[in-house]
């Protein structure tokens, strides 16, 4: 993690590309691995993803199974996991840095610097 001054930030760098997080410091955010790598981590992700939507549901079921309901839980744990993994998904889709875009600077900051 590199933290940089508030004012006067330039990108030195063109092929570095720089997103804020959520605290005020800048990440770095080269990925220079080989397309394989990204692919697999990607992979990995989106299976983490299918996975969250299914496992609440599941002990949902299982709850329902000791309790003696009718699929409560069931529907409750599904209703759960859908909404963790579309929130997810909607996080690994919405990642500045997979999509290229350079950074972003705030109104607040710009008016700062100028």
């Amino acid at each position: 993690m590199i933290t940089l001054p508030q004012k006067g930030f330039l990108l030195a760098k063109k092929h570095q590309s720089y997103s804020r997080g959520r605290s005020k410091t800048l990440v770095n955010t080269v990925d220079d691995r080989s397309p394989m790598a990204k692919s697999f981590s990607k992979a990995s992700e989106v299976t983490s993803i299918s996975i969250m939507m299914f496992v609440p549901g599941l002990v949902g079921y299982w709850i329902d199974q000791k309790v003696g309901s009718v699929l409560l839980f069931t529907l409750l744990g599904l209703a759960l996991g859908m909404g963790v993994a579309f929130r997810q998904l909607m996080l690994l889709v919405s990642d500045p840095a997979d999509g290229g875009r350079g950074p972003e600077v705030d109104s607040d900051e710009e008016s700062k610097q100028s």
